[in-house]
């Protein structure tokens, strides 16, 4: 199953994908209040056609400016959705200091635990890769208890 949706406004831009368990987020410029709504609409709005019980996401953020006060409030509330639907792993690549402030954050305000710094990757590739190896360790882990 495959899922694509993005937006932009004068600010900035996303492109959202769900493919073989993984929602991937592209992120570019300034995301305003607008576009952190439509963001989290879109996620939500991929997050009820996941057929997985459990998956990961992954944010590419390196030509991403940072987030206005509400769009943060409004991704807070997208990461706490995805955390109770079964988003079980995350990675993130970014340029800025100020977007790994704001992500830290917002994991933080959204109660997403373990180590932020251990999450941050230098591109798409790698990134992945520890997304899917630790849904691959937690289906092994999970079909050793049955």
């Amino acid at each position: 199953m495959k899922l694509e949706a993005e937006a932009k406004d004068k600010f900035g831009n996303y492109f959202l994908r769900y493919e073989n368990g993984i929602v991937s987020a592209h992120v570019k410029g300034l995301i305003s209040d607008s576009l952190a709504i439509k963001f989290s609409q879109d996620m939500k709005r991929f997050i009820k056609q996941i057929p997985d019980a459990i998956w990961g996401y992954y944010s590419d953020q390196i030509e991403c400016i940072g987030y206005t006060p509400n769009a943060e409030k409004s991704l807070v509330e997208s990461h706490i959705y995805a955390a109770k639907a079964g988003c079980v792993v995350d990675a993130y690549r970014s340029g800025t200091a100020l977007s790994v402030d704001q992500i830290s954050k917002i994991r933080r305000r959204a109660e997403i635990h373990g180590n932020f710094s251990h999450r941050m990757f230098e591109n798409e590739t790698l990134a992945k890769a520890y997304i899917q190896e630790t849904l691959q360790d937690l289906y092994q882990s999970t079909a050793a208890h049955k």
